[in-house]
């Protein structure tokens, strides 16, 4: 994901940028839309919603997404949770994808 500015809506957003050797494979960019298809039907405080989608001017599909500055779960990989941080998380989660 990249940070990325919307100059006609003045608002930070998340690029995801298909790598140029998938964009060529059919399979791929079907996969690409379909995550495109799906992400437009979600809205939950949990979910980031999608922005936009297109081509880039070379042709490379793109998806934006509401810059969210919270952080992602990577940033938890090395770190032991405790019991109610881990409950608290799981719960937002689970209630996002019910």
């Amino acid at each position: 994901m990249l940070r990325a500015h919307d100059v006609m809506l003045d608002v930070p957003v998340a690029l995801k940028i298909v790598r140029p050797d998938l964009a060529e494979d059919p399979r791929f960019r079907k996969l690409f839309e379909l995550e495109i298809r799906i992400s437009a039907r979600f809205a939950h405080p949990h979910i980031v919603p999608l922005h936009d989608h297109g081509l880039a001017p070379d042709g490379t599909p793109y998806l934006g997404l509401a810059f969210a500055d919270a952080g992602s779960f990577a940033r938890l990989r090395d770190q032991i949770l405790s019991w109610e941080e881990l409950k608290r998380l799981s719960l937002q989660v689970l209630a996002a994808l019910g």
